[in-house]
């Protein structure tokens, strides 16, 4: 039974961020994902650029200057992955191309907001309360570019590593482990690795040492 991926990304943001050039490198690697994924995977992808939608798609969209906001991005992924009965969703694009869902952080810290993609694994309506999407009812993967930064080759060798990737079938692909926590969270991280079968020890990000990784740590599935 074929499957259907829902491929978003703003063309407008694309072309400000990486120019003529970088979209045109993009959108050739985006078509070439979408052959991959028909002729190997069993996947119909059908690739949306938002901004070009218009009112006339029942999005409500209309002709907009700069990013689109982040509330108006989530009803339009609502309205498209249920349209096209998809099961998956791809991001394609940093923070920049399509916006993060700021979502208030329910923990008395420093961090007054989340910039996440947790709503967009849901199909409840925009909403600010992570409580409001405890429950997940889609796929989402996000093909990310360097946030701020106009090198559209690092994007294309993301989409390419995954038209190329096969899978991993043997199992002992997984018996290692990466783990990798971030300091302030080192105490929380030690408690819940103590529940986990076979892992004992984690990489803090930044690097502890300030050095860089090495790369058999990332050999580690």
């Amino acid at each position: 039974m074929r499957q259907t991926k829902l491929i978003v990304s703003d063309k407008s943001a694309l072309l400000k961020k990486y120019e003529k050039k970088g979209f045109r490198h993009i959108h050739k690697a985006l078509n070439r994902l979408i052959k991959k994924d028909k002729e190997r995977r069993n996947l119909d992808d059908i690739l949306i650029y938002i901004d070009e939608l218009s009112a006339s798609d029942e999005t409500g969209l209309e002709p907009t200057e700069g990013q689109i906001k982040e509330e108006k991005v989530k009803s339009i992924v609502d309205y498209l992955y249920k349209k096209y009965n998809c099961e998956f969703l791809l991001i394609v694009g940093a923070q920049d191309v399509i916006p993060f869902q700021t979502l208030d952080n329910p923990v008395n810290d420093k961090d007054r907001v989340i910039p996440s993609d947790l709503p967009y694994a849901s199909d409840h309506s925009y909403s600010k309360s992570v409580g409001d999407f405890c429950c997940i009812t889609r796929p989402v993967g996000r093909l990310a570019g360097i946030y701020k930064s106009s090198n559209y080759e690092y994007l294309v060798d993301v989409i390419y590593n995954a038209i190329d990737f096969n899978g991993l079938k043997n199992h002992k692909n997984y018996d290692s482990y990466f783990a990798l926590s971030a300091l302030e969270w080192s105490q929380s991280t030690h408690a819940t690795m103590r529940n986990l079968p076979g892992i004992t020890d984690y990489r803090l990000s930044p690097h502890e040492n300030t050095r860089s990784w090495d790369p058999e740590d990332f050999e580690k599935r």
